[in-house]
């Protein structure tokens, strides 16, 4: 239920403080998002300039959340978590179509060498494309879902895409997909 009243700074901080109690660590705008005792980032930046700014403003130190010490934890946990995923990922394709089917790192064509397949499988009368990703909320997964099918537009290679995040099933992925085939259908017709 949204507020009809304006928040007071001093409601906010103390709104902060709580969610610092509870999870070790003041909110990020994905954060501010989800929490039910917090109007939503779009609020701070309106009201505030942004929540760096607020951070600011209420006397945090480490006020920027996306640069920094911030920065390099997300990077190292998001890119430890997807090396993960794609070595499981590797030991089913090899142990299903053997070793010598299953090319890691495939770029798309030769002109976009950048733009890479996780694994490129050979199997049996036809060839495929896996992309394994892990994504922590909803509102990632569409925007990981969304990246992935701008990258993979020009390509007419069976591509599957793989969630690796056990808690997000494939009826949040098809709600996502839906989403995003509304606002743009050439986006989501891979399949």
């Amino acid at each position: 239920m949204r507020r009809k009243e304006p928040w007071a700074r001093e409601e906010l901080k103390l709104a902060f403080e709580k969610f610092y109690k509870e999870r070790g660590h003041y909110p990020t705008a994905i954060e501010v998002d989800e929490c039910n005792y917090l109007p939503s980032a779009r609020q701070f930046q309106r009201r505030f300039g942004g929540l760096t700014k607020f951070r600011a403003l209420i006397g945090l130190t480490d006020t920027h959340f996306g640069k920094g010490k911030y920065r390099s934890h997300i990077s190292n946990r998001v890119g430890k978590r997807g090396s993960e995923a794609e070595q499981k990922l590797e030991k089913i394709l090899i142990n299903h179509f053997g070793e010598a089917f299953v090319h890691i790192e495939k770029p798309i064509s030769p002109q976009t060498r950048r733009i890479r397949y996780d694994f490129f499988v050979y199997a049996k009368n036809s060839v495929f494309a896996v992309d394994v990703f892990y994504s922590d909320t909803k509102r990632l997964t569409k925007i990981n879902l969304d990246l992935k099918l701008n990258s993979y537009k020009n390509t007419s290679t069976l591509l599957f895409l793989v969630m690796a995040n056990p808690n997000i099933f494939q009826e949040e992925l098809d709600r996502v997909l839906l989403a995003i085939s509304q606002i743009n259908p050439c986006r989501a017709t891979l399949s």
